[in-house]
């Protein structure tokens, strides 16, 4: 069943019992949605900006929260302007790395999280926001094939980005 079983002992991370206080999502309000983690181009950054997209042709109100590169890679300052173009007023960037405390504040304010990692890039990997956002618990969105993906969609904590509702 594990692909790789010498790795399962960090795997997941030992649950941090935080609780959300607002869990009821009303799409005519504005939702918090957030791309937590440093940017990354295999964390599929450049795929952002299409998401935006998407939720403004559906009408939804929302704020989205996103940190910087560490390193940025060749696109990135392209994909970069261009998210904050179709964003406008709904992009919160965020500093690259932050503390702790802040980082963590961060997932009392999200609605929802968004994982739009590469699946080649990620295929065997996991991901620890993924366990952080199951602790706070607020829902993910990520592609399936990722190496978590059918974890978060059979424990009810994620949702498949490619049968979302259009």
């Amino acid at each position: 069943i594990c692909k790789f079983p010498e790795r399962i002992f960090w795997s997941p991370l030992p649950p941090d019992l935080h609780r959300k206080t607002n869990r009821d999502l009303d799409l005519r309000s504005k939702i918090a949605i957030g791309f937590p983690g440093s940017a990354r181009e295999n964390k599929g950054y450049d795929s952002i900006g299409k998401i935006v997209e998407q939720l403004k042709r559906e009408g939804v109100n929302f704020d989205f929260f996103i940190q910087q590169a560490n390193f940025p890679w060749g696109g990135y300052s392209a994909s970069r302007q261009a998210i904050k173009n179709i964003a406008g007023g709904n992009f919160i960037e965020l500093e690259s790395v932050m503390s702790v405390t802040d980082y963590e504040r961060l997932f009392d304010l999200y609605d929802v999280i968004f994982l739009p990692y590469k699946v080649r890039e990620y295929a065997d990997a996991d991901s620890g926001i993924l366990y952080q956002a199951a602790d706070w618990e607020v829902p993910i969105a990520c592609p399936p094939g990722l190496g978590f993906s059918d974890e978060a969609f059979s424990y009810g904590i994620g949702m498949n980005l490619e049968e979302a509702p259009t």
